[in-house]
């Protein structure tokens, strides 16, 4: 109705472009492309306006995306549609060209349609009017470079980019382009050399040298890590008082498995700067994987004094001091995080496992049991609490008909998990039906061959007197590292 309305205004008031532009606008709305072209078409023809043409390019793009959305026509068919479309928008483009100013984005598209079109002498004339448009704008050289180096080769773009090079001597911009080039060409040597002298040119800054760096350690490329490793050492002489120089530096050297080394320059960038909480979380994960619990108990205080409300990292200081028998300053601690984070229910429910566990090990048994209510009270449906709940039960010969009851319900649904089969086989084997939780514990065993669950069908293998299949199973558990009770087990039953 809007569009014949428009119609009817053009013909009694005679006044053709503001009811075209608006009958143009009507059918954008409405996605039919093709009716606004030959309107704009119609408004050329009538006001001589040759600054629509311009327009007129751009829907050409609309119809390719349609077109490329339609699946109706065989994909030869479809191809010789998009080229025709590309070619009509190429010639509309030009025309705009003919009677208009530069437009830079009139260039841009162009070189884009010709590079599809696979027109690469064309695109980089195009790309060359861009350059003159745009002298100091050098990520219009970069492009540049990238098209010769994919229509001429290696040696075309770098004597393009010495060529910038000689215009702009103190140019880091240049130099990492130049880097580009051998790095696509697999002359790391080269790529080095280049990425050496960027890094030494005042033109580039400190957070675009750990830009470039995380870039190169993102592909795992040994070459490139190598690289970024010298580089990333060398930035932290050069920028010795930015966090910012030794947490890259530390990265690179995780990435390179150098862990130690990682985890002392990530120290010296917390001195730089304590507040860096990512920084905390990364120091502590390599304390954990190094294994180093006294490492970890002094960085995670740290961390803990200045990151109060970091629940994860209390947890993480609990652990590593219940592993080095300090068990009351854990419990300790867990309960002052608990006050601390009373508001955050996810927090509380974290700690609140984990403080379990800890009165548990401690023969606090009331208080564990407890807490344990109070999270199955909050998530009466939670598997994995209800199995490590109704496993401690077990441990401790208490209440085996509830956890029985409980993990039922569990390895029903969860017929899978080789954890829940082991504490259901557990529990079983604690009642005395030694022969019903083998059955559980051999299903776990199909599943993974988890040294507990080894351990576990030994222990009732000795209870059903089966001394060969118990000091087989044993074997197997010791194989997988188990040493001390294991070995015991063996003793007595050799």
């Amino acid at each position: 109705a809007a569009i014949n309305a428009a119609h009817q205004a053009i013909e009694y008031e005679n006044k053709f472009e503001p009811y075209a532009l608006y009958m143009v606008h009507l059918y954008k709305r409405m996605y039919n492309y093709q009716a606004a072209i030959f309107t704009y078409n119609n408004l050329i023809d009538a006001t001589g306006e040759t600054k629509y043409w311009k327009e007129i390019g751009f829907l050409h793009e609309k119809l390719i995306q349609n077109e490329n959305n339609i699946n109706n026509d065989s994909q030869l068919e479809k191809t010789k549609k998009i080229n025709l479309l590309y070619q009509q928008m190429l010639q509309a483009f030009n025309n705009y060209e003919k009677h208009n100013t530069i437009d830079p984005s009139v260039i841009e598209k162009k070189q884009e349609i010709l590079l599809i079109m696979g027109e690469k002498a064309e695109a980089f004339k195009e790309g060359e009017r861009i350059v003159q448009l745009y002298p100091n704008d050098l990520n219009c050289q970069f492009r540049q470079a990238q098209l010769l180096y994919n229509w001429q080769g290696k040696n075309s773009a770098i004597d393009y980019v010495n060529n910038m090079i000689e215009k702009n001597p103190s140019s880091a911009s240049c130099r990492l382009a130049l880097a580009d080039i051998h790095k696509k060409s697999n002359d790391f040597d080269q790529y080095k050399k280049e990425l050496s002298k960027a890094f030494d040119l005042p033109g580039i800054d400190l957070n675009e040298k750990v830009k470039l760096i995380n870039l190169m350690i993102i592909g795992n490329i040994p070459q490139s890590l190598e690289i970024a490793l010298e580089l990333a050492e060398k930035i932290t002489k050069v920028h010795p008082k930015a966090p910012q120089a030794f947490s890259i530096y530390a990265e690179t050297l995780q990435k390179s498995k150098k862990s130690a080394l990682a985890a002392a320059n990530y120290r010296t960038a917390l001195k730089l700067d304590p507040s860096q909480l990512l920084i905390w979380k990364e120091l502590l994960s390599i304390d954990k994987d190094l294994l180093d619990t006294v490492s970890l108990i002094s960085d995670a205080k740290t961390a803990l004094n200045i990151h109060t409300h970091e629940y994860n990292i209390a947890i993480d200081l609990a652990l590593a001091l219940a592993s080095n028998k300090k068990h009351t300053e854990a419990i300790n601690l867990l309960e002052k995080q608990l006050e601390i984070s009373r508001r955050d229910s996810g927090a509380s429910f974290n700690l609140n496992y984990h403080l379990a566990e800890l009165y548990i090990s401690q023969n606090q048994l009331p208080k564990g049991i407890a807490i344990y209510e109070k999270l199955l009270e909050a998530e009466p449906n939670n598997p994995y609490i209800i199995n490590n709940y109704a496993y401690r039960l077990a441990e401790i010969d208490s209440d085996l008909d509830k956890a029985e009851s409980m993990m039922s319900r569990v390895v029903r649904v969860f017929d899978s998990n080789p954890n829940f089969l082991d504490t259901y086989g557990w529990i079983l084997h604690k009642k005395g039906l030694h022969q019903e939780g083998l059955e559980y514990l051999k299903k776990s065993l199909t599943i993974n061959e988890s040294l507990d669950v080894l351990e576990h069908t030994g222990d009732i293998y000795t209870a059903l007197g089966n001394k060969p299949l118990a000091l087989e199973y044993y074997r197997k558990a010791q194989s997988k590292g188990q040493k001390g009770k294991i070995n015991d087990k063996i003793k007595n039953l050799e």
